[in-house]
């Protein structure tokens, strides 16, 4: 399993870093590109997406960053 970065200076990148500055909101799209049961959870902020499932479903992530640097993710692959 891998994300894929769309736009910018992420574009097609494979698990592109998730470099936050202090305080931005965050926005995050996670569009199901295999059809599989999929979400993204970043450990470090207590957030996560909705589960989608089926090829184009997809979920948005938005938050507010209450530190900076670079984050982990991941897809937490289920319930």
């Amino acid at each position: 399993m891998y994300f894929v970065g769309v736009g910018g200076q992420i574009d097609g990148v494979l698990n592109p870093d998730l470099h936050v500055p202090d305080n931005a909101i965050v926005q995050i799209t996670l569009i199901n590109g295999d059809g599989a049961l999929h979400d993204i959870y970043v450990s470090d902020f207590n957030v996560g997406s909705d589960q989608i499932a089926g090829i184009g479903a997809s979920s948005v992530l938005a938050f507010r960053a209450n530190a900076s640097g670079n984050f982990e993710y991941f897809c937490t692959g289920g319930p």
